[in-house]
């Protein structure tokens, strides 16, 4: 119910979520949304109708809608969450090198991004005409973020995390950072707000892709 609370509050039209489990169709059906429940874990709610579904990739990991914006106007978006290992907090904690934690991604979360990429690639392709958003929970920290200018903040470390280095490279931008491009002054930690004992950074992101699509 504060979930409902929170999105009616805020005016959102769509809302990309992960770790839906059993309440996405009940929050769908309060604010009167278009639901797609690609897994228990993934889902994409609109104000928009949703007039095609893609489940690219892993059920767990990506999923996907076309919005209908207005007649001959469409969106689409999709809903991600990679792998929450290894651990960034326990990785800085052992004294871990940049090389060693960017290895480490490679492992999973970077392997990840690869493959969803590469699923994505026509969707991509089309960005020009259906502009698309990809956003979700990453897991990982931006390279946007882990600067020169930034790394007393991270132990001394400047780290190209390969995740977010995969996406921009592949043409998407990152929403949080091109309204606050400076990460000294707005830094954006997402996670976490309950254990504030452990490490805090930014692991969630709107990345949007096509010239038509315009961050304010």
């Amino acid at each position: 119910e504060r979930t409902i609370d929170v999105i009616r509050e805020s005016g959102a039209d769509i809302i990309a979520m992960q770790e839906t489990y059993g309440s996405g169709a009940a929050i769908a059906d309060a604010l009167d949304f278009s639901f797609h429940l690609r897994s228990s874990n993934l889902s994409v709610m609109s104000r928009f109708p949703i007039v095609a579904v893609h489940d690219l990739y892993e059920p767990f990991r990506l999923g996907g809608a076309t919005l209908e914006l207005s007649p001959g106007q469409e969106l689409t978006v999709f809903s991600l969450w990679i792998h929450h290992l290894p651990s960034i907090d326990a990785a800085l904690s052992s004294g871990s090198s940049a090389d060693e934690i960017v290895a480490a991604e490679w492992e999973t979360r970077a392997s990840e991004t690869r493959d969803i990429l590469a699923a994505l690639a026509p969707h991509i392709a089309r960005s020009g005409e259906v502009p698309l958003i990809v956003a979700g929970d990453f897991n990982s920290p931006s390279y946007l973020d882990w600067t020169t200018a930034t790394h007393a903040m991270h132990s001394d470390l400047t780290v190209p995390w390969p995740v977010s280095v995969q996406m921009v490279e592949a043409g998407f931008k990152d929403a949080y950072r091109v309204a606050h491009p400076d990460p000294t002054k707005q830094y954006g930690r997402t996670w976490s707000p309950r254990f504030v004992d452990g490490w805090q950074d930014r692991i969630d992101y709107i990345y949007i892709h096509g010239p038509l699509l315009e961050t304010l």
